[in-house]
């Protein structure tokens, strides 16, 4: 069974406006799940919530939410409306997607950490592992949908440091690489 989708329509003006476009769209999907999110003094903004699934494409059936979702719905409705598509977007603040590529910013700061190190301390196989697991990983971020432009930029982040980490260590053996006798 395909998953369940849930689209929310905001409709914003004058209170009479609003519920005059609310029926029209009522009429024209044939559902009636709506409801006020926000309002204040005379103007209003009303959510239309359609869920429905993609195999039946019926609109009486609802996504089940998790604690955690409605939660994270709960807090975005008394976010400002410019910010909440990208606090609920599917790699937002409200998912893994988005924690995970920001934690891993404190590999780009280890890497710029190193450029303060020796260069004969430098592992030339563990900077060239992050250097192409930056690269794979910046690559497979533009691949996926939704793009994932946090795990792009840290992962572009951890190549280039690690890239120039590598130059480093590498030039460094490459200069001081014992010299065999000629016979």
């Amino acid at each position: 069974m395909l998953p369940l989708v849930q689209k929310i329509f905001p409709i914003t003006g004058d209170s009479k406006d609003q519920i005059k476009k609310l029926q029209k769209i009522n009429s024209d999907i044939g559902t009636n799940e709506w409801s006020s999110v926000l309002s204040s003094g005379s103007k209003a903004t009303f959510n239309l919530n359609i869920s429905f699934n993609l195999q039946t494409t019926s609109t009486d059936q609802k996504p089940n939410m998790t604690r955690y979702q409605k939660v994270m719905t709960r807090i975005a409705s008394y976010l400002p409306e410019k910010v909440r598509p990208t606090f609920l977007h599917p790699a937002g603040p409200t998912t893994v997607f988005f924690w995970a590529p920001t934690f891993k910013w404190g590999l780009v700061l280890a890497g710029i950490g190193d450029i303060n190190r020796a260069p004969e301390t430098i592992s030339l196989a563990q900077t060239a592992s992050l250097m192409l697991t930056g690269i794979i990983w910046s690559r497979y971020s533009l691949v996926i949908v939704p793009k994932n432009w946090n795990l792009f930029s840290v992962n572009g982040f951890v190549s280039m440091t690690a890239a120039y980490n590598f130059y480093r260590g590498l030039t460094y053996q490459m200069a001081n690489a014992p010299v065999s006798p000629k016979d």
